[in-house]
């Protein structure tokens, strides 16, 4: 099976987590001070580091004041990630449809939102929270709070793990406080208030710096890759994104067959996130008007996209998913 997206092997990821094991810092220790600058400077603002982009979505909300009830306008096409923080505060997401360039929430909305720059684009609204979990090198901060994520099959990964990046220091500082469970400075055991311990790790950050030292080539590598795939697939609507994080685009036909078929010939094509206002658990929530994003999650499709994906691979899976687009066209007809 070629797979879909493969963590890239960074250069120096073995070499910093040998010396994390024998520091034997596994929590806490001077990677996470490095990641932390490295963001800083990529995505300017101040920058807290939390366990997940999930969580750090979760603190962002928290802090921007969003109460229990509250609703929030959100993309019907996202991942659940998006989702869980807001109900995780008893906020209620309300689903909007999406725009067919961005496949993410157009500008203006008056009441409060949380847009979702979704892979590698960037979407027109603002809102004080951004989700931008899979648009790193894509996204700078507009609002008061933007959030990575570095999840396995982001960009670049720590296997896990996220950061916030704030418009101001005080907010940065209540992030950083609320891991460490608002422990007060200079002692071991007293607490301040109700804290959430959502912290990267020390052995996490090692393998984030080796990653963020390799993220141009990785950036050139998957560029590379979205550029012959577009020349090889003039029948799919590719979405454009800067980064090329994850090539995807509506099929001619159906996703659901032609990923099944791709699938059994040894080629991990995937769907695109789903609508998620059709899933039982948030059928009440919407207006229940979302052609784009109903057509998006039928049709879109994301090839198989590592960065360490050989040219030969790569034949490969053009041959083998255009073969299949023509059968299933052919039966069509």
């Amino acid at each position: 099976m070629i797979p879909h997206c493969l963590p890239w092997p960074a250069t120096n990821e073995k070499r910093n987590v040998r010396a994390v094991l024998a520091s034997r810092r596994l929590v806490r220790g001077h990677f996470l001070d490095k990641v932390k600058v490295s963001l800083e400077r990529m995505c300017g603002g101040h920058v807290a580091l939390v366990s997940s982009g999930t969580a750090g979505l979760h603190l962002a909300l928290i802090r921007a004041g969003v109460k229990p009830g509250e609703p929030i306008n959100v993309p019907a096409l996202t991942y659940i990630g998006t989702i869980n923080p807001i109900l995780l505060c008893g906020a209620v997401p309300v689903f909007r449809d999406i725009e067919p360039d961005t496949w993410g929430l157009a500008a203006g909305w008056p009441e409060r939102t949380l847009p979702a720059h979704l892979y590698g684009a960037r979407c027109r609204a603002d809102a004080e929270v951004e989700d931008a979990c899979e648009a790193l090198g894509a996204w700078s901060l507009r609002g008061r709070f933007g959030v990575l994520s570095f999840n396995q099959n982001k960009i670049v990964t720590a296997g896990g793990g996220g950061a916030v990046v704030c418009r101001d220091k005080a907010d940065a500082d209540w992030i950083q406080s609320t891991v460490d469970d608002h422990r007060a400075p200079g002692t071991a055991y007293v607490w301040t208030e109700m804290g959430h311990p959502y912290f990267m790790t020390n052995l996490q950050a090692a393998i984030l710096d080796a990653q963020l030292d390799d993220l141009p080539t990785i950036m050139r590598r998957k560029r590379a890759i979205a550029m012959r795939y577009t020349a090889a697939f003039p029948q799919i609507n590719w979405l454009v994104n800067l980064t090329a994080w994850q090539p995807v685009g509506l099929a001619p036909v159906p996703a659901a067959e032609l990923v099944r078929r791709c699938q059994a010939a040894g080629v991990e094509v995937r769907h695109v996130w789903p609508c998620l206002p059709d899933l039982p658990l948030f059928r009440d929530h919407g207006d229940g008007a979302f052609p784009v994003a109903r057509n998006v999650a039928k049709y879109g499709i994301s090839l198989p996209c590592s960065p360490q994906l050989t040219p030969k691979d790569q034949g490969i899976v053009i041959r083998t998913v255009n073969k299949i687009l023509a059968e299933l066209k052919n039966s069509v007809v």
